[in-house]
């Protein structure tokens, strides 16, 4: 889904960042630990949103995900330049 995400074109957003999400919750439910593959699915949602969007969606994700802390810490990576 990530690939599929990837070769869309920049006039289908909503639905790259819709694939981007839905596999990144995907692999937060199957993570042990290592959240490497989620936050890179994170990351390319975020690239398909405006910055205040994307702040607003990170935020978001580290309510829904309060629990996972390490989780919730290596979102401040996903804003950063």
């Amino acid at each position: 889904l990530l690939e599929l995400a990837t070769r869309l074109e920049a006039t289908h957003d909503a639905q790259a960042f819709a694939l981007c999400d839905r596999v990144a919750r995907h692999l937060m439910a199957q993570s042990n630990g290592r959240y490497d593959d989620p936050i890179e699915a994170v990351r390319m949602a975020c690239q398909r949103l405006d910055k205040t969007e994307a702040q607003h969606y990170v935020e978001q994700l580290r309510a829904d995900f309060k629990a996972k802390r390490n989780f919730t810490k290596a979102l401040g990576s996903v804003l950063d330049p």
